[in-house]
């Protein structure tokens, strides 16, 4: 993690690093769908698109095989580059949010009745949602580096949400935008550290979770979003895991759906590390409030000569970052608590390993430690 990237907003969050995961092999994506963006499960049907070069068709895919049971075309929308998909139960959205060389000016979500998709016809009619980022001046082409690309949309609580694929800074910077057709601001109302490149996400409405996926270099990973309030997600708790992806499928993953409160399917794009696939994993084994349980151990906050420990196994050692990522002590965890009587008065990060070996990375508008003699 590069800490001098890391930006400290107004609010606290809390990013945990979890062990590896490992995902369920379920089939190599039909060659019709190998460059696979977007993924939702909808009235028990697996539905995807392909992303900047294919048509705008949505394709209904077995879950067992990777075989396309159905196609629908739809009418009034253009594939420039559509990279996710998602749905609120009335509506589904394509997001042709696409943006490499970050000079685009028209990007779109399509909105969908589920109704009209439903239908059993093989064509359904889009409405358009036009937007652009309230904060982008600069439409110079600068291909793959840029912080105005995107792969990720979410619906959740009356609005669309944009979590952005950040060349430049590998962070994810989250607009907000109304669900209704029409020309629109994206508004920038959330960030953090996402550690990689985004590139798909969905609501869980059963958990109450927003997971993300994406890859750092050739490395997947899932982050999973919760606790949060008044859609600033980044509020909650925050636990991010490395993917381990099955022999022979791509690792560039980018597309999620969930298909109950622990069941979530992925899939990947075809590229030379290996075939577009489908899988799954299982979000039950990765246990947000266990972690966050024993952050909340840590005590108190803010603190004043001592920050106890009451963790169980113990912490390994804790290490202080000013707000600049500048490194400025470690302490070896030997006892039940840490002192900080060597530092001033003021706000730092705080970046934590525990004995079993998971590294916790807390990233918090630190209180004040009050120090005295």
């Amino acid at each position: 993690m590069q800490l001098n990237k890391i930006l400290f907003l107004s609010f606290s969050f809390i990013v945990f690093t979890a062990e590896a995961q490992d995902l369920g092999a379920l089939c190599v994506l039909d060659g019709s769908i190998e460059e696979s963006s977007g993924l939702i499960f909808l009235d028990g049907r697996t539905v995807t698109h392909n992303d900047s070069g294919g048509g705008a068709i949505l394709f209904e895919v077995d879950q067992q095989t990777c075989d396309v049971t159905r196609q629908v075309a739809i009418a009034n929308a253009t594939n420039r580059d559509w990279e996710d998909i998602e749905q609120d139960g009335t509506y589904i959205y394509i997001g042709d949010i696409g943006n490499n060389n970050g000079n685009r000016k028209d990007l779109k979500i399509y909105r969908i009745s589920i109704s009209d998709y439903l239908d059993g016809n093989d064509s359904a009619t889009a409405e358009v949602i036009e937007f652009s980022y309230e904060d982008q001046t600069d439409f110079t082409s600068a291909n793959m580096n840029t912080n105005f690309d995107a792969e990720a949309l979410i619906a959740y609580e009356g609005f669309l949400y944009i979590f952005t694929k950040n060349w430049i800074d590998g962070r994810t910077h989250i607009y907000r935008l109304p669900k209704d057709p029409g020309t629109h601001s994206a508004v920038r109302i959330d960030e953090f550290n996402s550690e990689g490149l985004v590139t798909g996400a969905t609501y869980n409405s059963t958990s109450d979770r927003v997971i993300l996926v994406g890859y750092s270099g050739i490395s997947p990973f899932l982050t999973q979003l919760s606790g949060f309030s008044n859609g600033i997600f980044s509020n909650g708790s925050i636990i991010r895991t490395d993917l381990d992806v099955p022999a022979g499928i791509s690792v560039q993953i980018e597309a999620v759906a969930f298909e109950n409160g622990t069941r979530h399917l992925l899939t990947s794009e075809s590229n030379f590390l290996g075939d577009a696939g489908m899988m799954d994993i299982s979000l039950s084994t990765l246990s947000v409030e266990d972690v966050s349980n024993l952050e909340t151990l840590i005590y108190p906050n803010p603190a004043r000569e001592k920050l106890w420990i009451a963790v169980d196994p113990p912490l390994k050692r804790v290490e202080i970052y000013d707000y600049n990522g500048r490194f400025l002590l470690e302490k070896k965890v030997n006892s039940d608590s840490v002192s900080w009587d060597d530092l001033p008065k003021g706000n730092y990060l705080r970046r934590v390993s525990y004995e079993s070996g998971e590294t916790v990375r807390t990233l918090i508008r630190a209180s004040t430690w009050d120090v005295r003699d």
